[in-house]
């Protein structure tokens, strides 16, 4: 039997039992957080240079340093001057992102804050930012930078909240500066401009039936596409799980994101391949795309 397909099936093993064991976690479970490669349990108490954690809030005071991940939900309080920048490498992952919560994110911003996706070495750059849910905040002395990598928007989330005083947030080249999946609001007296990478026209992209508001007339949000021009959305359709874009979800899909998975030199469409919609692209979407094909009760997206 050919070798590759021998390691696909081995994915797909490994994915089901993954499942197995995961199905019987308990509800509140510690999950993990990694800050600047120091990785410890959510019901720990941590610190490192230029950050300390307890009780679920990351507190950064003048940190300098790699991605952060968290495996759950985290609020993130942000002082002084802080500066977060996703690792470079031969292939997308979450370390090429800045900051990414599979839960809610709260950040909290009184300093001057930068987050920077990754450009990576031929592959799609990161994220600054990639939660499930994200509401962002900061004070009128507070400056709040995001940008994302080659290719990559500076923010993707399926629920975003922004309530800034001062914030730019743009996207890497080729990229839209926002991606989200569910709803878009912006808050109170917010001021920022939002603006694609160059080469793209859109600052904001988002599922079709997505929805955005905005709640006081007072607000200074501008829109900017990568040549300055004002621009508003656009509607990013797609079939959940449709991984290789053609129109219908099957088997080659699974096939797939399962070779993306193992580090083949594959190209997915990660939007489409992440059908739990929790903004990552992992095994668990791979578990439960292959539940859908096999007539399981669930939905993707």
């Amino acid at each position: 039997m050919n070798t590759k397909i021998i390691s696909v099936c081995l994915v797909f093993v490994m994915l089901f039992a993954s499942f197995s064991l995961n199905s019987f976690a308990t509800d509140g479970a510690a999950y993990s957080i990694t800050v600047d490669g120091t990785a410890f349990k959510s019901d720990e108490s941590k610190s490192g240079n230029g950050w300390s954690y307890d009780d679920g809030t990351l507190t950064l005071d003048n940190y300098s340093g790699s991605s952060i991940f968290s495996a759950g939900d985290l609020t993130l309080i942000a002082k002084n001057s802080v500066a977060i920048k996703g690792t470079s490498s031969d292939v997308y992952s979450t370390d090429s992102c800045g900051l990414v919560v599979t839960g809610t994110l709260i950040l909290d911003v009184s300093g001057d804050m930068i987050i920077v996706g990754a450009n990576n070495n031929g592959a799609r750059g990161g994220e600054a930012i990639v939660a499930s849910k994200a509401m962002l905040k900061s004070s009128y002395s507070a400056k709040l930078g995001l940008c994302g990598g080659l290719g990559a928007p500076a923010i993707k989330a399926n629920e975003l909240v922004l309530e800034t005083k001062d914030a730019t947030i743009k996207g890497g080249v080729g990229s839209s500066a926002i991606y989200f999946s569910t709803d878009f609001t912006v808050k109170g007296s917010t001021n920022a401009v939002i603006q694609a990478g160059s080469e793209d026209t859109y600052a904001i992209t988002y599922l079709s039936g997505a929805s955005y508001s905005f709640d006081e007339e007072e607000q200074i949000v501008e829109f900017y596409d990568g040549s300055s021009k004002i621009v508003i959305v656009a509607i990013n359709n797609f079939i959940p799980g449709d991984c290789n874009s053609d129109g219908k979800v099957d088997t080659k899909d699974a096939v797939l994101l399962a070779q993306f998975l193992a580090k083949w030199s594959v190209t997915i469409n990660e939007l489409a391949s992440d059908c739990r919609r929790d903004g990552i692209v992992d095994t668990k979407d791979a578990v439960l795309l292959a539940q859908f094909l096999a007539k399981w009760n669930v939905t993707l997206g």
